[in-house]
């Protein structure tokens, strides 16, 4: 209580103080909650991160080790050869062997026969050639022994002339089976 006249310090009713809000004092503890969270990932992933660095300081120090060990001279010359087989190996794949099919082309040809020019195509699967002949029946022959021979699809004759030698020319288109008329490697 005060004194008259006197000075007095405290007030004559107390109150109680209270903090209002307690949502404010739980948003508060959700905030330091957060910061301490967001504190502790960034921990982690700064630590996960240092243990990837360090890995892959590893892995390349791996790398580097088996780089230095490499003969790379020999590895050129590995790949020069390498390039070089794959190109002959697809050359000889490629390759046709006409020997086969000029032994049937001979061994069918009656021997009053003449070639004057052939060309052959293996596209085409087909063989154009100028013969000449002593007559009609000769080329006759000719045509059917080309026809009895299996690995000889056809023959078209064309461009029949009489020369002045008393001759026949004529023009053939033979058709082959390629598989038994040419022997690849």
């Amino acid at each position: 209580m005060a004194e008259p006249g006197g000075l007095q310090l405290l007030p004559e009713t107390r109150r109680r103080v209270e903090i209002k809000g307690r949502k404010k004092r739980g948003s508060i503890f959700l905030g330091i909650f957060l910061v301490i969270l967001v504190t502790a990932g960034y921990i982690a992933a700064d630590f996960y991160l240092t243990s990837l660095n360090n890995e892959l300081a590893d892995l390349d120090n791996q790398v580097l080790d088996i780089d230095k060990r490499r003969d790379k001279e020999m590895e050129r010359e590995i790949a020069t050869l390498n390039s070089q087989l794959s190109l002959i190996g697809s050359l000889l794949d490629n390759h046709v062997f006409w020997t086969g099919g000029f032994d049937i082309l001979e061994d069918s040809t009656v021997p009053q026969l003449r070639f004057v020019s052939l060309n052959a195509d293996v596209v085409k699967e087909e063989i154009s050639a100028k013969v000449r002949t002593v007559n009609h029946s000769e080329l006759a022959k000719q045509v059917a022994a080309y026809f009895a021979e299996d690995s000889i699809k056809g023959v078209d004759v064309s461009g029949i002339s009489l020369l002045s030698s008393g001759q026949i020319e004529a023009s053939l288109l033979i058709k082959f089976d390629k598989s038994k008329f040419l022997h690849n490697l």
